[in-house]
């Protein structure tokens, strides 16, 4: 999970906590790698962790990593870096991740208008499904992304989602054209307690995990 702090124009703080699991009989000793790069390709910083994780347990991580003068995510300016997390065993790479993230900040200010890197920021939003007809949800990536374009060049910077989650490469388009996005809840015209809200409440889970790091 990526989350920023003490966010300004000269500098701020990413904050990258990463969940380390050992589905080993025995105990493992794990490095990680944090390496964070700008637009232009170029690593603005990165860190190193080194930690054991039990047999059959997992172990959270947080790495602090400080960007001078960054380039603060805006739907003027969608500005993205690109993270990327490596998981070593001994010299050998076990696992790696990588993901564009967008440094900003979001909240209220005190007349409860919506602000985005601490200025009011007025929402122009539409709702979009990802349905077509004759191919339903089939949309290639260029469709994807062609939706994202026509809704920025209409004027809008925010879209509502539909009840399920999107697809990622539509996600990725926005964070690229600068768009804001709301995921709604997966699902809503039906309700029941017991397996059915069990059901409901995972599905939101993993999208909330799947999606939480778009800028």
């Amino acid at each position: 999970m990526v989350s920023y702090e003490n966010v300004t124009d000269e500098q701020a703080t990413v904050s990258v906590q990463t969940d380390v699991e050992n589905l080993r009989p025995e105990s493992a000793d794990a490095r990680l790698v944090y390496i964070l790069s700008n637009a232009e390709g170029k690593i603005v910083n990165e860190a190193e962790a080194e930690m054991t994780v039990s047999s059959g347990s997992n172990t959270l991580q947080t790495e602090k990593l400080l960007v001078e003068a960054p380039n603060l995510w805006s739907p003027t300016s969608p500005y993205l870096y690109d993270l990327t997390v490596q998981l070593f065993d001994g010299e050998t790479l076990v696992d790696s991740e990588q993901q564009r993230i967008g440094i900003r900040t979001f909240g209220f200010d005190e007349d409860n208008q919506f602000t985005l890197n601490g200025e009011r920021l007025y929402l122009r939003g539409t709702n979009r499904h990802q349905d077509y007809p004759y191919i339903g949800y089939a949309l290639s990536d260029e469709a994807q992304y062609r939706d994202a374009y026509k809704i920025k060049k209409a004027g809008f910077n925010f879209i509502r989602i539909a009840h399920y989650p999107p697809d990622p490469s539509f996600l990725k388009a926005a964070d690229e054209l600068g768009l804001l996005f709301m995921n709604a809840i997966p699902g809503w015209q039906y309700y029941e307690d017991g397996l059915f809200a069990e059901r409901a409440l995972n599905d939101v889970r993993k999208m909330i995990r799947r999606d939480r790091n778009h800028p």
